[in-house]
């Protein structure tokens, strides 16, 4: 007989902790972190096969951090429910990926200590009571308390009586919480449609986003809810007060702007691609628009580095025409790893490099079929007539591997066959 599938259900007399669930979180104060709990288990309870990350906040938006929430703002996750009072007061949060794991972090812990829960031992029940104080205050999901008092305190755009209400209702939510919220602030109405307006003059995508303005702190005009009533209708026209955001034109070929730095810098192709999408998604573009993909960083960065290799191969040319000092060549074959769009496979490669000059200069990495003698001998020679190094080198320095220093079949003996003159051997013991 088949046994019967466990169904997920969540007695309400035995919530660990919270004692209650809670059909929605508060719209007019800030929740407390015992609130997020309770709201988590109701949405649990409606979506008992949902993943832990999607009850935190709803997927992202194509090509954004952005959740996708639905648009009549139904019990979808608790992050859009969440801010909804500090969108209200106009008070700025951080940023949508921090929030998601400071959520999830405090779920877990709560999780934990439910698993634990039948643990009596000192260690343990302090645990319980102390994450239990904790969840008794606010969930803070802005700046640090004195930073937003001391921002609000030189905000020049906020008048005395408004620094007072916004300074006493957060130091309210912090102890008591008796106070609530009156209404949407209209600062930060004129801010979202500054910064829209902003945006929409150097983006080719007219459909721009509110909720990409910010990539530090985000206050998003989505995150909002059936509370907030008919004000967020209000189209505000202000002509003064100039909004805190830069406005610059980014090029097309964005990517090819940047390679050089991302080369130098040793950033790969795929998160040089990753970076400069986020930048033009947080800064209310379309990627669309742009010439971004993880192909097109990889061929802006093959072009920079075969410009770079032809110069570096030019200089080395000039330095051994020019000079006159004892050169030594150093080898070396290594089985690397070759790494491919499709696959890895082991390649051998020697390493060859010139001593001139009291310096030391990589010839080439060169593939060979294997570390034979006459394979390796081949690819040295033939960086040496490139660089013009047959009739110059005196020195050979190489490890004592019988495939160099074999007395037929040597890279050495081979090496002093070619150039038909004694050459000074330096041998290292192989390590």
């Amino acid at each position: 007989m088949t046994p019967k599938k466990k169904v997920r259900s969540i007695r309400l007399d035995k919530i660990f902790l919270v004692k209650k669930l809670i059909e929605k979180l508060p719209a007019k104060k800030f929740a407390t972190a015992k609130e997020i709990v309770q709201y988590y288990l109701f949405l649990r309870k409606s979506k008992s096969e949902a993943k832990l990350r999607f009850l935190v906040g709803c997927p992202n938006k194509s090509s954004s951090f952005i959740p996708n929430c639905p648009v009549d703002q139904s019990d979808c996750c608790i992050l859009s429910k969440l801010m909804v009072p500090w969108i209200l007061g106009g008070f700025r949060v951080l940023t949508i990926q921090k929030l998601r794991i400071k959520i999830e972090k405090l779920l877990k812990e709560w999780m934990k200590l439910k698993d634990q829960r039948y643990r009596t031992n000192p260690a343990e029940i302090k645990k319980r009571h102390l994450f239990e104080e904790q969840m008794s205050k606010v969930f803070w999901i802005g700046k640090h308390p004195n930073v937003m008092f001391e921002e609000i305190l030189k905000d020049k755009m906020r008048k005395l009586k408004d620094k007072e209400e916004d300074i006493a209702f957060l130091k309210d939510q912090l102890d008591e919480r008796k106070g609530s919220l009156g209404g949407r602030d209209k600062r930060y109405e004129y801010s979202v449609i500054r910064s829209k307006r902003s945006t929409s003059k150097f983006s080719k995508n007219p459909s721009v986003e509110l909720n990409k303005n910010d990539s530090d702190y985000l206050s998003s005009a989505s995150y909002t809810s059936d509370e907030l009533g008919k004000e967020t209708d209000i189209d505000f026209d202000f002509n003064e007060h100039p909004n805190d955001q830069n406005s610059v034109l980014l090029p097309k070929n964005i990517l090819q702007s940047t390679a050089h730095t991302a080369v130098g810098e040793g950033i790969t192709p795929h998160q040089h691609t990753a970076l400069i999408s986020s930048v033009i998604v947080m800064s209310g573009g379309s990627v669309a628009n742009f010439n971004c993909s993880k192909s097109t960083s990889y061929r802006a960065a093959e072009n920079i580095i075969s410009a770079r290799a032809k110069e570096i191969r030019e200089y080395i040319k000039n330095i051994v025409i020019l000079s006159d000092s004892l050169m030594t060549i150093h080898f070396d074959g290594k089985i690397v790893n070759e790494l491919t769009e499709r696959k890895q496979f082991k390649k051998d490669r020697i390493a060859v490099l010139l001593r001139i000059d009291k310096k030391t200069e990589l010839l080439g990495i060169p593939p060979i079929d294997s570390s034979s003698g006459v394979n390796q001998k081949q690819a040295i020679v033939e960086l040496m007539e490139y660089f013009g190094l047959k009739d110059k080198v005196k020195c050979l320095c190489f490890d004592t591997t019988s495939a160099n220093t074999g007395r037929w079949q040597g890279t050495c003996m081979k090496l002093i066959q070619q150039v038909q003159r004694p050459l000074l051997l330096i041998a290292c013991r192989h390590h």
